[in-house]
């Protein structure tokens, strides 16, 4: 890898670490496990797919400084908060708007309060190209597999 880029860096990046303590665990011991062998790897990506605006932004707060204390960089690499919409599109809720924006303050502040937090990438800005259509059978918004936290 260093012959092809000297400065390219080496993630690892998965969906779901704030999410299960189990999961969590098995990255961390990875990552320390990589380092103490002198396995490459610069730092930790968490894909943030959240069902909804109403989320334990604590959690994601504690993943973050976990990842943080293993000395690696983290990035916030999938970030996406998709709402409830009816069938042409339409949030089903105004207020759910104002809600999603809150949700991705709490995660961008959540971020930049921890310095090993080095980037943070969302997934576009509207479910049309994303993978939430995908994953609700094409329901925009992810209406039909969209659950409250």
């Amino acid at each position: 890898m260093a012959a092809a880029d000297p400065d390219a860096l080496l993630f690892c990046n998965d969906a779901e670490v704030k999410t299960y303590d189990a999961k969590a665990d098995a990255v961390a011991a990875m990552v320390q496990d990589f380092r103490r062998r002198g396995v490459p790897i610069d730092g930790v990506g968490l894909q943030l797919h959240q069902w909804g605006p109403n989320f334990d932004v604590d959690r994601i707060r504690r993943a973050i400084g976990r990842c943080a204390a293993l000395g690696v960089q983290l990035h916030i690499t999938e970030l996406d908060v998709p709402l409830r919409v009816d069938p042409e599109g339409g949030v089903i809720d105004p207020q759910d708007l104002v809600r999603q924006a809150e949700a991705y303050r709490k995660v961008a502040l959540a971020c930049v309060e921890q310095s090993a937090c080095r980037a943070l990438q969302t997934w576009g800005f509207t479910d049309r190209y994303s993978w939430v259509r995908s994953h609700s059978k094409g329901a925009p918004g992810g209406s039909a597999s969209l659950r409250s936290e």
